[in-house]
């Protein structure tokens, strides 16, 4: 996480990936364009099509995080070329455009697939499909995806985009991304939010860095709006993690996510089941929530039985009636497995005998030790682990001071503060001093000249004594180590990816060499989708880097999970990050636990599409669930260390709510001073004790 993310993570805080474009929607619909409904034409006995214009009419909005308006084509601005054309009159289109941002900060711009607006048809799903391929020419930061712009009664509500609509950077030509949003009847929901009545497909490339250029090819289908004239079964999808860890004599906790069906009756029951072979156990309750056709979370919580002993266990689900030894039709989403007797397979049930965490639960301060203590008081927070790269004197490889000199007093003091009482710390070996860079002029992120590039490579054999000089200092408190942050975010490393992987191998192998118990992180991505930029990186004796890693993942920003009843709390999920960062583990033929170690949502910026709040204007007590139940989706998805950001990050921003800390976690009052939120605390201490340990 770095200070100049504070504004670009207003754009993803609600699942949209364009809602800081908001203001230019709202000018849009009010200066001339329309919300004429486009009538859908009948197209077959299962589906209709909002058919594209032909000619090919493509809309372009675009938006700058500074909020400045800049017209596109001209000096400071975007250069945006496009060309868009029919392939099938009505039915498919082509589009080729290439977007450079010539402007000093971060850009976003979305082209409109249709001109007009199609009205939502209630209780039927709207699908959009296309086929892309891309490229990008100075960064991995831009983000592109297939989706929509919603809109209500009074305008713009926000965006439906989903992971399934997300490009991703190394895919193949041809990389299929598909958009779909189920709509429900018209109407307030008990919440008092408005749903949406109408949608515009689109496809968004936000975050394009300054200086980069995005160019793609995309080839996609009229829309499509499936009526269900016949009803389908119940579809149940996989879980983020396919391995699912619980303990002996204590709760089990997991969600079934599928796609809800009619089929389903009143006083149907839906059954969890555990079978190793020649004992069941069971579970069940009542199956209303598959009723309605739509997206549903079943929300588990199962003590598991006092003779349910360690071993490994098929998790299996299905839909009965009651007091029926017959089970409905189910279909299998990916990753699940239909058995013989009805029902659906969703995952293997590793029960251990003993109480070793499930996940190790970290945090990372900035002021802990130092002028946070005397602001917000003593730590009232259970964690396991608090990582360096927020720390102050440390974020910077400030003790490294030259070849083979060091300046411990900052270390020594962090580690004797946070590795305590059973915790341990981690330290990130990020960034290099502005003395040993590459290019000690370079911006970087960290605002520390230089930071961003590689050591000189006659420091290397220096670097790698720091490593091993640093580890045998804090050995007995280390958690792991991590190798650089986020290396695909401009300004975070502006090495080779070879570079980035011979550097990986030297933190390992100096670390090893000195304390073999501590595992090591792969470099963490800025996000899921960054991902494969780590992956594929090779060092110069063509190893992988993940052949010197324990664990790998990437930073989780934005995402929240589903409330207690099941209900998303917006259009970007945790499981969507979780099940991308999976795929790409098994595209690139990796098999190494998950780690996170940052996750948090922006206080600023996009608003939930499901009746809740936006995370910035929740209660208390509201944000606490959200982060609580953003926890158990971690713990369920696999991950094994998790990392929160942050506790004290000190943003006083007016325009944010609470101001600091992108997990709620302090409040500021009227002259700005920052006080901890005991309730938003107290939810996660409780998550603490129930899925990180």
């Amino acid at each position: 996480m770095t200070q100049r993310q504070k504004t670009v993570l207003s754009l993803a805080t609600a699942g949209s990936v364009l809602f800081a474009m908001s203001w230019f929607c709202w000018w849009w619909l009010s200066s001339g364009v329309t919300t004429i409904s486009m009538a859908a034409t009948p197209h077959d006995d299962f589906e209709e099509v909002a058919p594209i214009s032909d000619p090919v009419r493509v809309q372009i909005e675009h938006s700058f995080n500074d909020g400045a308006l800049r017209p596109l084509n001209e000096e400071g601005s975007l250069r945006v070329t496009y060309s868009a054309r029919s392939v099938v009159p009505y039915q498919e289109a082509t589009l080729d455009f290439a977007v450079t941002n010539q402007s000093p900060v971060v850009a976003n711009i979305g082209f409109f697939l249709t001109d007009r607006i199609v009205a939502l048809q209630p209780n039927r799903n709207h699908y959009l499909f296309a086929t892309v391929d891309s490229a990008v020419t100075s960064d991995m930061r831009a983000s592109l995806g297939l989706g929509f712009h919603l809109y209500g009664e009074e305008g713009y509500m926000g965006e439906a985009a989903s992971s399934s609509g997300r490009v991703a950077w190394y895919g193949r030509a041809g990389q299929v991304v598909e958009a779909n949003y189920y709509a429900p009847a018209p109407s307030v929901d008990k919440s008092g939010v408005s749903r949406p009545t109408s949608v515009r497909p689109r496809f968004a490339v936000v975050n394009i860095e300054p200086g980069a250029t995005v160019s793609a090819s995309l080839r996609w289908q009229a829309l499509r709006i499936q009526t269900r004239r016949h009803d389908i079964p119940v579809m149940i999808n996989s879980a983020p993690a396919y391995h699912v860890d619980a303990v002996a004599n204590s709760a089990f906790y997991f969600t079934v996510r599928g796609i809800g069906s009619t089929q389903v009756k009143e006083g149907d029951e839906e059954v969890l089941i555990l079978r190793d072979g020649t004992r069941q156990w069971l579970s069940s309750r009542a199956a209303t929530q598959w009723a309605a056709v739509g997206e549903v979370a079943s929300i588990w919580s199962w003590p598991l039985p006092s003779d349910v002993r360690p071993g490994t266990y098929d998790l299996l689900f299905g839909v009965r009636p009651e007091g029926s030894d017959s089970w409905r039709s189910l279909r299998s989403g990916a990753g699940v497995s239909p058995q013989k007797d009805g029902l659906i397979k969703l995952a293997r049930l590793q029960v251990s005998a003993d109480r070793a965490p499930m996940m190790r639960m970290g945090m990372s301060f900035h002021r802990y030790p130092g002028r946070s203590q005397q602001a917000l008081g003593p730590l009232r927070l259970q964690y396991d682990f608090a990582r360096s790269l927020a720390a102050d004197g440390m974020s910077g490889m400030q003790w490294w001071q030259g070849v083979d000199r060091y300046e411990w007093s900052k270390v020594d003091e962090w580690a004797s503060f946070h590795a305590r009482d059973g915790r341990g710390v981690i330290m990130v070996f990020s960034g290099s001093p502005t003395w040993a860079s590459m290019r000690p002029t370079e911006h970087s992120s960290m605002w520390i000249p230089g930071y961003a590039a590689p050591p000189e490579r006659r420091y290397w054999p220096a670097y790698g004594r720091l490593v091993g000089e640093t580890v045998k200092r804090l050995r007995g408190k280390l958690t792991a180590v991590e190798c650089w942050n986020e290396p695909d975010l401009i300004g975070g490393f502006t090495g080779t990816a070879t570079e980035l992987a011979d550097l990986c191998k030297i933190v390992s192998t100096r670390s090893r060499a000195v304390a073999p118990e501590v595992p090591v992180i792969c470099p963490q991505a800025e996000s899921a989708h960054g991902l494969p930029y780590v992956l594929q990186a090779r060092t110069s004796e063509g190893e992988p880097i993940t052949q010197f890693c324990d664990y790998v993942g990437a930073h989780v920003y934005g995402a929240l999970s589903e409330d207690q009843a099941g209900r998303a709390y917006d259009e970007r999920r945790i499981h969507e990050e979780l099940w991308r960062m999976q795929n790409y583990l098994e595209q690139f033929g990796i098999d190494k636990p998950l780690a996170v170690t940052e996750y948090g949502v922006a206080s600023c910026g996009g608003r939930p599409l499901n009746g809740h709040e936006m995370f910035s204007q929740m209660t208390s007590k509201a944000a606490g669930m959200a982060i609580y139940q953003a926890i158990r989706a971690f713990r369920e998805g696999g991950v094994k260390i998790l990392g929160l950001y942050s506790y004290d990050h000190e943003d006083r921003d007016p325009k944010c709510r609470p101001g600091g800390s992108f997990i709620r976690l302090t409040t500021s009052n009227i002259f700005g001073a920052q006080n901890v939120d005991d309730v938003v605390l107290g939810y996660i201490n409780e998550a603490y004790e129930k899925f990180g340990r």
